[in-house]
């Protein structure tokens, strides 16, 4: 893992910690909270997902009025819905967007030489090749190149 150049005039230092489970770092901030730990805490920054978003949100352990200072953040539309909310609840300013979800998939034009371009053309796809698509599973997505994908 590389140090960010930008972090190194601000003799920050990156240190990965490898968790064995997706929550254990949302719960050792919910515990240190509980316990009344309010500064110098173990976990500086984590990647969350909306659902992580919210329980931190509704905790009142996500720290306010970073992400704007972030050195490219001025390249960013914070008026956009999918920039300013995530999973229902207004950002504001405790997080800063990491990518756009989008729908992507692979396929092999010699079997399927036109790809469906609509989510109405996938379906219909499906429903006359059943047993062709895959998708990864929803668990341990992240993980998902080391287990086979489930067939739809």
């Amino acid at each position: 893992m590389r140090h960010c150049p930008r972090a190194l005039p601000l003799r920050t230092k990156k240190r990965s910690c490898r968790l064995t489970r997706w929550d254990a770092a949302l719960n050792k901030v919910l515990a240190e909270k509980q316990a009344g730990k309010t500064t110098d805490g173990t976990v500086d920054m984590i990647w969350i997902n909306g659902e992580n978003f919210r329980t931190m949100a509704d905790a009142s352990i996500l720290y306010t009025a970073w992400a704007r200072n972030l050195p490219n953040a001025k390249l960013i539309n914070w008026d956009q819905p999918i920039i300013n909310s995530d999973f229902g609840i207004p950002v504001n300013d405790r997080e800063a967007p990491w990518a756009r979800a989008q729908f992507v998939f692979l396929y092999d034009t010699a079997k399927v030489p036109t790809a469906p371009k609509s989510f109405t053309a996938l379906e219909a796809y499906l429903k006359a090749n059943p047993g062709t698509f895959t998708v990864p599973r929803a668990a341990g997505l992240h993980r998902q190149r080391a287990r086979s994908p489930r067939p739809v």
